[in-house]
């Protein structure tokens, strides 16, 4: 590989500029696919000319990120057209249960949501017809109790009303629905006394199910075995567990000082996880090989038993290509390997860049790659 640049550089500033452009201006979806088919032509018309090809392929990255970022906020829009202010007999699917450590009750429960229908039903001959219609989108329920509820339940949801609310943006800032929108979350519902759900099926075995509930025990044992601040700061930094109840109160005393972003999981925890990991295995006989597969192994379970975070998936995904690439005797370069990230990143979910936890992640590391890359450079030219 050619250490002097990477190849995704100039299609994922395209790309980049795309998304932000088109949040700006807001082009229609059917412009942007018209312009998308009539490039590929020249691109295959001219894929000869060097030159020509580049700048093709950059203004392709650059109509698909405004392309893929309207596809994503007509998806949600459409959606709540059909679905709000009705009522509303939903069958989900238990997909993820928050339990808020430290509350007395209540539990933040997400839905997928797989069927729904009207409350108006069709009486045929004095029977009472209910007709579903398939549909695919995820509701964030919570709740002010505890429920029976486990995750792959399949449940069904009686009198439920999605009531959007449009939020206003502070100073520029993206607004709570732009939040929903990257998390692909539709609306917020809270389970009230007119709110019925029943126990359609509860599946025997479910994986989902069983990691919830060894990430809910390895929780509880770290919580007994350490102090309260101790593990607080643990689940916050190492777990990427928000959800406490004093979490406030910590953030209002970091952010006096301007260190808030010390609570959050980055990049460098994975790093300093590797680090210990690597040592442990270079203790045990074996060869390279099984080394490496029980590191990415120790990694995958980390992953699966821990909270989701950007800077946490940027650094884990890292990781893995460039293992895989030791792996296969093949040479990596992390600023590639970077580049490529944040390019599928962006591709599937273009609202990530208008969030500071991806800007300041991918900002600062490609910065701090890119000293390294010029301080090596001119060591070897010197």
């Amino acid at each position: 590989m050619n250490n002097t640049a990477s190849p995704f550089v100039f299609p994922l500033i395209s790309l980049i500029c795309g998304i932000y452009l088109q949040s700006i201006v807001h082009s229609p979806i059917i412009l942007c696919a018209l312009l998308l088919v009539m490039l590929l032509p020249v691109l295959f018309s001219f894929r000869n000319n060097s030159k020509i090809t580049r700048y093709s392929i950059n203004l392709m990255f650059f109509i698909t990120g405004a392309l893929t970022l309207t596809l994503q906020q007509d998806k949600t829009k459409l959606m709540l057209e059909k679905l709000s202010h009705k009522n509303l007999e939903l069958i989900v699917t238990i997909t993820d249960k928050t339990v808020q450590d430290g509350h007395p009750g209540g539990e933040i429960l997400e839905l997928s949501v797989e069927q729904y229908r009207e409350s108006s039903t069709l009486i045929t001959d004095g029977i009472v017809q209910k007709t579903f219609k398939p549909i695919s989108c995820t509701l964030l329920c919570y709740t002010r109790y505890k429920t029976s509820l486990q995750i792959g339940d399949i449940v069904s949801f009686e009198n439920i009303e999605i009531k959007p609310k449009k939020t206003e943006s502070l100073a520029g800032n993206p607004t709570y629905d732009d939040y929903l929108i990257k998390e692909d979350i539709l609306a917020t519902i809270f389970m009230n006394d007119k709110i019925e759900y029943t126990l359609i099926k509860k599946p025997k075995y479910s994986i989902n199910r069983w990691l919830w509930h060894k990430r809910q025990s390895i929780y509880g044992q770290l919580k007994n075995k350490l102090s309260k601040k101790t593990f607080m700061y643990f689940s916050l930094i190492f777990l990427g567990n928000k959800q406490h109840a004093t979490i406030d109160e910590l953030r209002k005393t970091f952010n006096y000082w301007g260190l808030s972003h010390y609570l959050a999981r980055s990049g460098l925890h994975i790093v300093l996880f590797i680090i210990i990991w690597q040592w442990i295995l270079s203790l045990l006989p074996i060869n390279f090989f099984l080394k490496r597969m029980l590191l990415i192994l120790i990694c995958l379970i980390y992953n699966f038993l821990s909270w989701y975070s950007i800077p946490f998936a940027r650094a884990y995904f890292a990781f893995l290509l460039i293992e895989t690439g030791r792996l296969c005797s093949r040479q990596t370069y992390y600023l590639h390997i970077l580049t490529l990230i944040c390019t599928l990143i962006l591709l599937f979910n273009p609202m990530q860049l208008f969030f500071l936890d991806f800007q300041l992640t991918f900002a600062l590391t490609f910065s701090l790659v890119w000293i390294s890359h010029v301080i090596q450079t001119s060591n070897q030219s010197s």
